[in-house]
């Protein structure tokens, strides 16, 4: 009897570690992420709607702010939510004035492009010399994608600072605007009318190396729920590229789009596998920020990653 005690001890003790791993596995982890709807946040839309960060045992709950990127990080910086999507350059200026965020997620690899009418004689920025360019105001990314080309070619073109895609599509039809920046649902809307004219040379540092960040004190207290947040991107993206359609359908939902209207394929944001931070991209746009006087300072923007759950490019690209 005393030995059937003792094995049936043994066996309970043998399973202990496995039902206490199963129970973690099982553990709700929780994050307040900002979320607002634009279309490169495909990502986090799909993981929302699909399911997957509860699948990867994440709870997120979307809070929306309101007034910017100031009020995100004044936001984050309280404790109010835990980790939101910010631009490289915010979260720089950010890092800048003690704040300490840190990038758990890259958002993927797009461009700023420009575009102009379809029958134009403009084929390249050169072309763009004395003539007018519509684009965000400064200090947006827009803006400063543009400039920063223009001052490498030498040229003179009139920069008009304008708010919305829709005034700049129609001032570029009607011919009072020469090339302008649009989103693919604006390119979608009127397949054949306009024409890519320049991509920026400094997209790859500016948009590539904006994504998703959290405080470090977050990060050190929960890193299995910033792990899960990342399972649970890499999820939505494995979606996106095999169910392009209802990816497309996700996209509409979430930001309000009437489908109807495109006449032409809609071009969706393109997204690193596995997950990637590019820190490389961090570093050179926080010298691009210096030279346009946007921040003065110089920082280790190896402090600014969290390296354990994603790839990280250090080297230049």
């Amino acid at each position: 009897m005393k030995r059937i005690l003792l094995l049936a001890l043994a066996a309970c003790l043998a399973w202990a570690p496995i039902s206490a791993l199963a129970a973690d596995a099982k553990k709700m982890d929780e994050m307040r992420i900002v979320f607002t709807p634009y279309d490169f946040l495909l990502d986090f839309m799909v993981a929302m709607d699909q399911g997957f960060f509860t699948k990867a045992g994440l709870k997120v709950n979307p809070v929306t702010v309101q007034g910017g990127s100031s009020n995100i990080i004044s936001t984050l910086n309280r404790g109010e939510v835990d980790g939101c999507f910010l631009a490289s350059s915010s979260a720089l200026v950010a890092r800048s004035r003690g704040i300490d965020l840190v990038q758990v997620a890259g958002i993927g690899v797009q461009e700023f492009d420009f575009y102009a009418k379809a029958g134009s004689p403009v084929k390249n920025l050169k072309d763009l010399d004395g003539k007018k360019i519509a684009t965000f105001p400064k200090p947006t990314g827009p803006w400063l994608a543009i400039q920063h080309d223009i001052d490498k070619s030498g040229i003179k073109p009139q920069l008009i600072y304008m708010k919305s895609y829709n005034v700049m599509l129609s001032s570029v039809l009607n011919g009072q605007i020469d090339a302008a920046t649009f989103n693919p649902y604006v390119i979608a809307k009127i397949p054949g009318q306009l024409k890519k004219v320049h991509t920026s040379t400094i997209s790859k540092y500016l948009y590539n190396s904006c994504g998703w960040w959290a405080k470090e004190s977050f990060i050190k207290a929960h890193p299995k729920a910033v792990e899960k947040f990342v399972k649970g991107l890499t999820m939505a993206r494995e979606f996106i590229r095999d169910h392009k359609l209802a990816a497309v359908k996700i996209l509409a939902k979430y930001t309000k789009l009437d489908l109807k209207q495109l006449k032409g394929d809609l071009k969706l944001p393109r997204f690193d596998l596995p997950v990637t931070i590019y820190e490389y991209g961090l570093e050179k746009t926080n010298d691009i920020l210096m030279r346009y006087k946007l921040m003065d300072k110089k920082l280790d923007v190896t402090k600014m990653v969290e390296p354990r759950f994603v790839k990280v490019i250090k080297e230049p690209y």
